[in-house]
C-alpha cells in the first residue's frame, strides 16, 4: 500500500509542477492568489477530516 501512496504523491508533484509552470507563465500574480486560496481551502479541510 505504501508504494501506491508514494507513487500517487510523486505523480501529483509532477502534474503540479507542469500545471503551476503553465499558469505562472500566463499570469504570475493571479496564479499566486489562486494557489494561496487553494492552500487555505485544503488546509482548512484538514480540520474537518482529521478525525
Amino acid at each position: 500500500m505504501i508504494p501506491v501512496i508514494l507513487s500517487m504523491f510523486g505523480l501529483g508533484m509532477i502534474v503540479g509542477n507542469i500545471v503551476g509552470g503553465r499558469l505562472a507563465d500566463r499570469g504570475l500574480e493571479k496564479t499566486v492568489r489562486l494557489l494561496l486560496i487553494w492552500a487555505i481551502l485544503v488546509l482548512s479541510a484538514y480540520v474537518y477530516t482529521s478525525h
